[in-house]
């Protein structure tokens, strides 16, 4: 009896140790250089350290970063073909930054598994629900992480923040510390070390709700419906008026006050 015991538990020890699950960073524009994405960097290792706690492996995935549309498909149809390389049983999650996030919105679109993609984290990415919607059949939960305070998104209006609001995707506009975080602080630590829990903080919210989402060093994360999106995005969409103005004035060579 003992003999059989002993069996069992190393086959459960064995069955725990192969994970069937795989977590993938993926970079943006110009940054397959950066440190962020690397196992050097906080935000890498504050993501691998709660992973290991459900012993899910953690992989870089890299792509040539050119600020266009054609290299983007290019690097969506290779990470698809990536993921498909795991064992059927495997499933997904994505944390990308930037354009990063229309990267792996475009590797959903190529594949076909229902759920293969459990978790999508989206930081700063630029939103075009035309030519970048991502495959809801495919990822069970797309959560859009974005800032007031990141001036990139957008690209002076060429793209939106918002997701459509439907069944599975959550736009979650994020301060931390009560600050509005830049681009490049959207994969700070402080966003790496409570990112994955959010789905335990989301639990009671619908997803037909813009969310508000504070992240502290030293708190818990509180998560609010939005109560004063039109006046942010008011003063969103006349900022990025006001520097287009201004980009127009330079490019025609005159001065800028």
């Amino acid at each position: 009896m003992c003999k059989i015991f002993l069996l069992l538990l190393a086959l459960t020890n064995i069955a725990i140790a192969t994970t069937n699950q795989v977590c993938i960073l993926i970079h943006g524009t110009w940054a397959i250089h950066s440190d962020w994405h690397t196992p050097k960097h906080p935000f890498y290792q504050n993501i691998k350290n709660h992973l290991a706690k459900s012993q899910i492996k953690l992989v870089n995935f890299t792509w040539c970063g050119t600020l266009s549309y054609e290299k983007r498909k290019i690097a969506g149809l290779n990470l698809a073909n990536l993921i498909q390389s795991y064992p059927s049983t495997t499933s997904f999650i994505i944390i990308a930054h930037s354009h990063g996030g229309n990267v792996g919105i475009i590797a959903s679109q190529y594949l076909q598994q229902p759920n293969k993609i459990k978790s999508f984290y989206a930081l700063g990415t630029p939103i075009d629900s035309v030519s970048y919607l991502p495959n809801m059949q495919v990822i069970q939960n797309f959560y859009n992480i974005f800032s007031f305070g990141d001036l990139y998104q957008t690209a002076l209006g060429m793209h939106e923040r918002f997701m459509p609001l439907r069944p599975g995707i959550y736009n979650i506009n994020i301060e931390t510390n009560h600050q509005k975080p830049n681009h490049e602080d959207l994969h700070s630590p402080l966003i790496a070390k409570w990112l994955l829990e959010l789905p335990t903080y989301l639990k009671d919210f619908s997803c037909d709700k813009h969310l508000f989402a504070q992240f502290y060093d030293h708190l818990a994360p509180i998560i609010n419906v939005e109560t004063n999106l039109e006046t942010k995005l008011t003063q969103d969409l006349s900022l990025h008026a006001q520097m287009h103005a201004n980009l127009t004035d330079f490019t025609n060579g005159r001065r800028l006050v």
